[in-house]
């Protein structure tokens, strides 16, 4: 049971409302996060605002979905493993056997070369931040990847973290 009270579709208010029917229009669910994030105006109009630019993105949207699947899992924002992995299984006609195998062996996800190693390079870094060096970056860059490509790859996977922590905080439950 959640210590902090958390909203639907139907008790949202400013912001929230308008949040969840965006992710509704767009994926046919709401992530089970987007219930305590709807609480906050601000916070929703942050999260549509932002929903609404990953479609301007130079990443593609199976490679920002996998990518927030995977650190989803790897922090333990079970929500949020849900909805990205119902996303994949839509949009890439995954199965629950897919995404059991990818969450072991990321190099299965349904990218090309180029985008595996920019999904292994936020999976490897969100683990071991210390990890990452000028050699990693250079690599990247080499398979044309912009500072700016490798920055949002690596915020999609770390805001995972920030919803999980929410989450555990104020002990709203997700599915497993």
């Amino acid at each position: 049971m959640p210590i902090i009270n958390t909203v639907t579709a139907t008790t949202a208010e400013e912001g929230g409302k308008e949040l969840m029917d965006l992710v509704a229009s767009k994926a046919g669910e709401i992530a089970k996060p987007l219930e305590l994030i709807g609480v906050s105006s601000i916070l929703s109009k942050i999260r549509a605002t932002q929903i609404m630019l990953y479609a301007t993105s130079n990443l593609s949207q199976t490679l920002m979905t996998t990518i927030r699947f995977l650190s989803a899992e790897r922090c333990g924002s079970g929500g949020c493993v849900v909805f990205n992995g119902n996303a994949l299984k839509k949009s890439e006609g995954l199965t629950d056997s897919d995404l059991a195998a990818l969450k072991n062996d990321p190099n299965l996800a349904p990218l090309n070369d180029r985008e595996k190693k920019l999904l292994a390079f936020v999976d490897t870094a969100v683990k071991n931040p210390d990890w990452a060096s000028q050699k990693d970056i250079d690599a990247l860059r080499e398979l044309g990847w912009s500072d700016n490509d490798i920055l949002e790859a690596t915020y999609q996977a770390t805001d995972m973290a920030v919803i999980a922590t929410l989450m555990h905080i104020f002990k709203v439950s997700t599915p497993d």
